[in-house]
């Protein structure tokens, strides 16, 4: 098949503890070119040594704050309200700082287009965030799972309206692909369309310790079923891990992945 996807790269949105609280081997993600941290990992001295070093192609923070914290925010008044948007500008023009593409925050999207109320709340709050951090050179992605937990319906189609009735040309969504959870069908291929056009990038999270591994035909079957617009964003990819050398096996796997002969998909577990 060749190239599965022409823009790929690596995610540490999903690390856990112990892993999330050691420190981390830079070395190992010298060899990447596009690459995503956590937003909690802003301003630690040797996460920015690394960037300024290694100047990635692509650079981007999955959460610059907590999603507890997030998703309460449009409801915040008064002091905590203030608090949280001080907090919220210093990550941000941290990142902006780094040279970052993309930044996360979840504001519970789900429940914006649900709930008109939180919707109109979420948006002002988004519009007052908007300004001071802002320059064109970092775009705000908000995180939507897929599929959705608990066996949810989800109306796609009122989130893109949620979106664009903020009306925030630098605002996207980041599709939180549960590859190992997902149904390849018809219905997927309609929510791959209905976001082509706020897709910033696609992350695909897996859990390699408890034995789901990726493959070139995987890949390819996730391929097949985007639109051609979206095929073409930014696919991180996103391994669950606690232990460190987890990480290490899964990104000496990565490059076979995307690199596959016609027709011979790598099936080997990274």
């Amino acid at each position: 098949m060749g190239e599965i996807f022409k823009n790929w790269g690596v995610s540490l949105s999903c690390r856990r503890p112990p892993a999330l609280d050691g420190p981390l081997d830079y070395a190992l993600l010298a060899a990447f070119r596009n690459l995503e941290f956590p937003g909690a990992m802003l301003g630690r001295l040797e996460l920015t040594t690394f960037v300024r070093q290694k100047k990635p192609a692509f650079l981007a923070f999955s959460r610059l704050l907590d999603s507890t914290l997030t998703r309460q925010a449009p409801e915040l008044e008064g002091g905590l309200r203030t608090n949280f948007q001080e907090h919220f500008y210093r990550q941000a023009k941290l990142a902006v700082e780094l040279g970052a593409a993309v930044a996360g925050a979840d504001f519970d999207l789900e429940k914006a287009a649900a709930d008109r109320d939180f919707h109109r709340r979420c948006g002002k709050l988004l519009q007052v965030l908007y300004a001071p951090w802002h320059d064109g050179s970092l775009l705000l992605s908000l995180p939507l799972r897929l599929p959705q937990t608990g066996g949810a319906k989800c109306d796609f189609p009122r989130i893109v309206r949620a979106l664009s009735d903020w009306m925030l040309p630098k605002l996207g969504v980041t599709l939180e692909v549960h590859i190992h959870e997902l149904k390849f069908d018809d219905t997927l291929k309609r929510v791959f369309d209905a976001f082509k056009y706020q897709t910033t990038m696609l992350r695909v999270v897996y859990e390699p310790e408890l034995g789901n591994s990726l493959s070139g035909a995987i890949l390819g079957e996730l391929a097949e079923n985007l639109s051609p617009f979206a095929s073409s964003r930014m696919v991180m990819l996103s391994p669950v891990h606690a232990q460190s050398d987890t990480l290490a096996g899964q990104l000496a796997g990565y490059p076979r992945l995307f690199t596959a002969p016609t027709g011979q998909h790598e099936e080997e577990k990274c």
